[in-house]
C-alpha cells in the first residue's frame, strides 16, 4: 500500500479524537496542482470517521496530497447537511481498489465549522455512551 503523507505517522493522522460515522458526501475537486486533470470532477463516497478537525473517506480517485476539496455532507443523524472547503493531508491505497482519504478543513472561521464541531462532539458523546 502506497501512503502520501505530510509527516504525520502512518498510525494517526488526526490532532484530535475521532468516531467511525458512515455518512454521504459529494466532493467537488476545486484545485489539484499536481493533478489539474482532476480539477472539477465530482464523485460521492461515504465517510468512514469524523473529528472537529476534518474526517476520513473511501473514494475510487486518488487525489493527491494538498488537493482543495468542496465537500457537501449529508448526516443521517440528525438529519443536516453541511458544506466546508478542506486539503487532502493523506491518502492510502486499499486491497479493494478504493483510496482511504484524509482531509483537514480550511475553512475554519465558518459558521459551517462550528456547526461541524458542535454536532460532531453530540454525535461523538451518543457513540460513547
Amino acid at each position: 500500500m502506497q501512503t502520501q503523507d505530510i509527516g504525520i505517522s502512518s498510525e494517526e493522522h488526526r490532532a484530535g479524537p475521532r468516531f467511525e460515522e458512515q455518512d454521504y458526501i459529494t466532493v467537488t475537486v476545486k484545485n489539484a496542482p499536481t493533478a489539474t486533470s482532476l480539477d472539477g470532477l465530482t464523485f460521492m463516497c461515504l465517510s468512514k470517521d469524523l473529528s472537529v478537525h476534518g474526517l476520513q473517506f473511501s473514494a475510487f480517485i486518488n487525489p493527491p496530497v494538498n488537493t482543495i476539496l468542496l465537500l457537501h455532507i449529508t448526516f443521517t443523524r440528525p438529519v443536516r447537511v453541511l458544506n466546508h472547503t478542506a486539503r487532502v493531508v493523506w491518502t492510502k491505497a486499499t486491497e479493494d481498489a478504493t483510496y482511504c482519504i484524509g482531509v483537514e478543513f480550511t475553512d475554519t472561521n465558518s459558521a459551517s465549522v462550528t456547526v461541524w464541531k458542535t454536532l460532531v462532539t453530540q454525535l461523538s458523546a451518543t457513540a460513547a455512551g
